[in-house]
């Protein structure tokens, strides 16, 4: 898959060969973290900063399908166990919620400014 980088993104010179490797590495396919089929280019827009965790966040817009069809997507490139863990609490928070709308029961919470967190799932 073709990556390309949009004028005025934002992302630096000496970084955008990294940024292509892992870009167009993206697993392409049917499931959570995959791109649809078929995919011919990602086109990096702009560099969103502001994040806490130290990782690179991009908004990226994918061109698939033909017709080709846009498709909008944000992409956080971070180190492997960094993204495993937080993928894991993202699922597990998604879990959460929708067993908390169906039983209508509430999950420990507490206030954290202006955010709201839930307490982190049991370690195995």
């Amino acid at each position: 898959m073709e990556v390309r980088f949009m004028p005025g993104c934002g992302v630096d010179d000496g970084e955008r060969a990294e940024i292509e490797w892992v870009l167009s590495r993206i697993a392409v396919g049917e499931g959570p973290g995959r791109l649809v089929p078929p995919v011919h280019r990602v086109e990096v827009v702009r560099l969103i900063t502001g994040g806490r965790s130290g990782a690179q966040v991009l908004e990226v817009r994918v061109q698939r399908g033909a017709p080709e069809v846009t498709e909008w997507h944000v992409a956080k490139l971070q180190d492997a166990s960094a993204a495993r863990a937080e993928w894991t609490a993202y699922h597990w928070f998604l879990a959460k919620a929708v067993m908390c709308g169906m039983s209508g029961s509430r999950h420990p919470r507490r206030r954290v400014g202006n955010t709201m967190t839930m307490s982190p799932p049991p370690r195995q």
